[in-house]
């Protein structure tokens, strides 16, 4: 289910956040769920989705935008905003995750993003309830949706390079990346539904736009801290509509629990 929440932002002094903001994000989503359920906060936190016929493998199966700020400036490594009102879009899988429990649990919260350099305090002022992904496109007379997207945050696609056991992050221009896609969605459905995914095998992926490279820090300033690559780019997905679902409920590609995959 995907959601717009509707956030006014403090006072003129104080707007200014991390450029590279999408980990303290997911650490206020977080918290923000915790002071409604501190249960299912705690086991979506801890355990996610797992699966033991992939080693136990875990998987969170929600994700957010980027803020959608109307004007904005950038100076160094922090951004600005230059207006009150800005949008964030959120979506979950969990079936615990319905209307009724993310509005309970947004409503009315105030989300703190920032480091250790600036910091903003973000009032939810109104959270609306968005159509399912496929209903943004087209479904032909074989069943197949297809429609015209565009990455809300970057899409993430790695593939582990043996030599160096290190992360290889895949362009949308590499000609594996439709595969790649469409297997992350599978494995997805298994996890939530504990079965193969039933539909049809059309899935094809066709890159319109220059792709843009950007690099996320997760726990800056700390030992750990560690740097993902997505892109942001426009994009023709057709697919069965239940995939497409999947995609727009738990993101596009990996780490969406970190501000990765949101499409619209």
């Amino acid at each position: 289910m995907r959601f717009r929440i509707n956030l006014t932002i403090g006072e003129a002094s104080q707007r200014t956040l991390p450029l590279n903001y999408q980990y303290e994000l997911s650490s206020a989503i977080y918290k923000c769920m915790s002071r409604s359920d501190a249960d299912y906060a705690a086991w979506l936190h801890d355990n996610g989705f797992t699966d033991s016929e992939l080693g136990g493998k875990r998987l969170k199966l929600f994700c957010f935008s980027n803020f959608r700020i109307p004007r904005f400036s950038i100076n160094g490594d922090r951004l600005r905003s230059e207006c009150e009102r800005i949008v964030l879009y959120l979506s979950f899988l969990p079936a615990q995750s319905t209307a009724a429990f993310v509005k309970g649990t947004f409503a009315d919260q105030v989300l703190e993003v920032g480091d250790k350099v600036s910091k903003v305090r973000l009032k939810v002022t109104d959270i609306e309830i968005l159509p399912p992904l496929s209903e943004m496109a087209a479904v032909d007379a074989e069943g197949v949706a297809e429609g015209l997207f565009r990455t809300l945050s970057p899409v993430c696609v790695s593939r582990k390079n043996r030599q160096t056991g290190h992360a290889d992050y895949l362009s949308p221009a590499d000609p594996q990346m439709g595969e790649c896609l469409m297997r992350n969605l599978l494995e997805k459905y298994k996890f939530y539904y504990g079965e193969e995914y039933p539909g049809n095998g059309v899935f094809q992926f066709e890159l319109l736009s220059e792709p843009r490279r950007k690099g996320i820090a997760v726990k800056r300033f700390t030992p750990q801290e560690t740097k993902v690559i997505g892109y942001d780019y426009r994009f023709r997905l057709r697919c069965d509509p239940g995939l497409l679902d999947m995609a727009g409920d738990c993101g596009l590609g990996e780490k969406g629990s970190l501000g990765f995959g949101f499409i619209g």
